[in-house]
């Protein structure tokens, strides 16, 4: 005969000791929970080193002394958005030119 009342989580640990071979709803829900905890555990372990790298690597500030000639420099300079932007201030005297102190060649 079925009994109506619902069961509480002690209830269902004692079905589950005397039907070993059948998961309990509890025991679904929690296996549940500890894949969704590893797969976010996965992913964020994943995705973190990547943002770190790609953000370092993006702000890596950059001056004159990194390159050898002008021509160097000024080609950097356009990439970086020169010169509407200059966040690595080689355009000192904004005049679109950066580096002008270095050999053209």
């Amino acid at each position: 005969m079925h009994d109506p009342r619902p069961q509480t989580p002690t209830a269902m640990k004692e079905a589950a000791v005397s039907h070993p071979v059948m998961p309990t709803a509890l025991s679904v829900v929690r296996s549940r929970r500890a894949l969704l905890r590893l797969a976010l555990v996965a992913t964020t372990a994943a995705v973190v080193p990547v943002a770190l790298t790609d953000n370092a690597a993006a702000f890596r500030d950059r001056d004159c002394s990194d390159f050898r000639t002008q021509r160097q420099a000024q080609r950097f300079f356009k990439k970086q958005g020169g010169p509407r932007e200059d966040p690595h201030n080689l355009d000192s005297d904004n005049d679109g030119k950066a580096c002008e102190h270095l050999p053209r060649r």
